[in-house]
């Protein structure tokens, strides 16, 4: 599967992650950014990751941000994006 993963610099260490963790599930993964945890806007890195998704580029689509808060209300303005909200990630990924 092709998926599209964008994160701000507060998600930065957990796309990281993830990405290592997708990779090796044989997962087809592109990064939209950032590429380090100096701080950034999220919207810059969080829109291109929603309409890859929606233009048919990946399958799916993961953000990562401090709160999640910000990225999900942005989410919601583009056509056929439908975010989810979670806290736990945490807790899969071992930190």
């Amino acid at each position: 599967m092709k998926i599209a993963i964008g994160s701000d610099h507060a998600g930065f260490e957990y796309k990281e992650k993830l990405k290592l963790l997708l990779a090796g599930l044989a997962h087809s993964v592109s990064d939209f950014g950032t590429s380090s945890t100096e701080p950034v806007d999220y919207p810059l890195l969080i829109r291109p990751t929603a309409e890859a998704v929606a233009h048919g580029e990946c399958e799916r689509g993961i953000v990562l941000g401090g709160s999640g808060n910000g990225e999900a209300s942005g989410l919601t303005f583009i056509t056929s994006i439908l975010p989810f909200r979670s806290s736990f990630v945490g807790a899969r990924l071992g930190t």
